[in-house]
């Protein structure tokens, strides 16, 4: 099936589970470069990446990838990013914008003027190992209907970890928000999301994708101004006939939080619980984010009272529940705002004011 792409491990990181192709280094032996033609071109978002940047540029630079075209798109970063590419990288193209258009909008800008057969989406809090890229787009010339792929994710712990989940949907709502995780950690459906036994999408850190599914389905979305651009992507190459893959053997580390340690949690959940209502509104309609939002305000109402109640009768953790107290007091706050407000308006409306 090419939804296993990469070999008979392939299906355990497709699943989720942790990479048993091999250790970290093992998975790291650089293999041939690309090939002479240019079949890659690397797109590359920035937002006050200054600090993360040079890490991701010099490991595409060593690591074997061939000659690919390197763009970095920055969203009106303030921390000097702009002038480190310009000045200490002057093989890489730059575009700048005047104001952060978001993710998926910067790299619509990339996919334009794209000719290669394919394209590199990256943040630039990820660092690459070596062959990682070549092991990437070598499935893709093996598969013809894999329209996107992802690596394996290597967090802080060193542990590789797959980038597949199930598509979100109201009762995985309902198991987060009413605490089952923690009451019935291997419940089936958190257990569904994060080990699907096909994947819906990958996380976007990094993703592979085949320039002409791209272009097939008109790009991304902007109207996510962030987060749910690469699964409302996964969702309409999955409509056009593309699968969705993971590679087990090409393993890069993610830092995570590169452009959000910039943003403060409140505005990135506003966001996050706008590019979440669109979503459920474009593959469901008004009947799935009528669903979704009695289920969140139920939920936040919950654990309100789950919290406060900790907090009375145990006055020593006090400290150590207020933060998630205040956060469901603010979603329910921005629920009831919500209601008020079409499902189906762009999420930029909801972007953080020092973000625009």
């Amino acid at each position: 099936m090419p939804w296993l792409a990469g070999g008979p491990s392939c299906y355990a990181a497709s699943s989720g589970l942790r990479a048993q192709a091999g250790t970290p280094e093992q998975l790291s032996t650089p293999m041939p470069t690309l090939s002479s033609d240019p079949l890659l071109t690397v797109a590359v978002v920035t937002f006050n990446s200054i600090h993360d940047l040079p890490a991701c540029l010099d490991s595409l630079r060593e690591g074997g990838t061939g000659r690919v075209r390197t763009v970095v798109v920055d969203n009106a970063s303030t921390d000097g990013t702009a002038e480190l590419v310009r000045h200490g990288y002057p093989a890489v193209e730059l575009e700048e914008n005047r104001v952060n258009r978001g993710y998926g909008a910067a790299l619509n800008q990339v996919l334009r003027t794209t000719r290669t057969p394919y394209l590199l989406l990256t943040n630039a809090d990820v660092v690459y190992r070596p062959g990682s890229v070549a092991r990437l787009v070598e499935t893709l010339q093996r598969e013809p209907r894999v329209g996107l792929i992802g690596p394996m994710l290597e967090g802080d712990d060193g542990v590789p970890v797959s980038p597949a989940r199930a598509f979100p949907s109201v009762t995985l709502e309902l198991a987060e928000l009413f605490l089952a995780h923690r009451l019935w950690p291997r419940n089936p459906v958190h257990h569904g999301f994060f080990q699907p036994g096909r994947p819906g999408y990958v996380v976007g850190a990094v993703l592979v994708a085949r320039t002409r599914a791209l272009e097939e389905v008109g790009g991304f979305d902007e109207r996510y101004w962030l987060y749910f651009e690469e699964t409302d992507l996964a969702w309409r190459l999955a409509r056009a006939g593309w699968d969705v893959a993971v590679c087990p053997e090409a393993t890069v580390v993610h830092h995570g939080g590169g452009s959000a340690r910039h943003v403060d949690a409140e505005s990135l959940e506003l966001a996050m619980l706008a590019s979440q209502r669109r979503f459920f509104f474009k593959t469901g309609g008004f009947a799935a984010v009528a669903s979704l939002w009695l289920v969140q305000l139920a939920g936040n109402l919950f654990r309100a009272l789950v919290w406060s109640s900790r907090r009375l009768l145990t006055p020593g953790r006090s400290r150590h529940l207020a933060e998630p107290l205040a956060r469901a007091i603010r979603q329910i706050r921005w629920l009831l705002w919500m209601s008020a407000a079409p499902p189906g308006v762009s999420s930029a409306g909801a972007r953080p004011a020092n973000l625009r």
